[in-house]
């Protein structure tokens, strides 16, 4: 299992130490307490977090759906 630091999970949530500890405290992102101001988090979790989280995001076999919709209308039109 890949940890990162609060740092690295900072940086790819784009959100301040502050914002993470938050949402840390609420228990909406997973993290391991290494000692009392230190915490280390799942690489694994946080990429799961960030999928679930973004807004609009199509499952595959909701794209593969949409792509085969498309391209049964175009072949329609040919």
């Amino acid at each position: 299992m890949e940890l990162l630091k609060t740092k690295e999970v900072c940086n790819l949530l784009r959100v301040d130490k502050k914002t993470l500890l938050a949402l840390v405290k609420r228990g909406k992102i997973p993290c391991i307490k290494v000692s009392e101001r230190s915490f280390r988090f799942p690489k694994d979790e946080i990429l799961a977090f960030l999928q679930k989280n973004i807004v609009g995001l199509e499952t595959k076999a909701e794209e593969e759906k949409r792509v085969k919709e498309i391209v049964n209308k175009i072949l329609k039109e040919v």
